[in-house]
């Protein structure tokens, strides 16, 4: 049932996220109300109990904080190297150096945060959290489908 909830909510939530995207200050309310969302479907899926939710919270935030950061300053680097023509040999070098450097600080990031996580959570729980995480971001893929696949549709007629 409070599964049932969740789905709903994050459909309500994806339905609205384009129309929000127009708008800078919604954008960043509706990625924090999504990062709110996250943590409290994480805190479910991984059966946390309510004196260990905060510390939780302030963990994983920063952690979902400095991964966006990462991949804000590679998504920037990457778009102005595409948006350039005519590289040399050194260029596309160091930017492919540039993305295997950042898996690297990527790995870094979830060990630092694994660490963290390690004193707080059991071991099934830190199993369960990496399990939640892939299921969250499967149901937000799929919904995203869902409302290609229906735009597509409204267009047509």
């Amino acid at each position: 049932m409070v599964n049932k909830i969740i789905t709903i909510v994050l459909l309500c939530i994806m339905s609205v996220a384009p129309a929000v995207a127009q708008h800078s200050g919604k954008s960043a309310r509706m990625r924090a109300e999504l990062q709110e969302f996250k943590i409290k479907y994480l805190i479910q899926e991984i059966d946390l109990p309510a004196d260990k939710q905060a510390d939780f919270t302030k963990i994983y935030t920063q952690f979902d904080h400095d991964r966006e950061s990462l991949f804000d300053d590679m998504g920037t680097r990457f778009k102005a190297f595409k948006n350039k023509e005519g590289h040399s040999d050194a260029e596309y070098s160091g930017m492919a150096e540039a993305m295997a450097v950042f898996k690297y600080r990527e790995g870094d990031l979830e060990k630092s945060c694994f660490q963290q996580l390690k004193t707080l959570l059991t071991p099934k729980q830190l199993y369960l959290l990496k399990h939640a995480e892939h299921k969250f971001h499967r149901k937000i893929m799929d919904m995203q489908r869902k409302g290609k696949k229906s735009k597509a549709k409204a267009r047509k007629k």
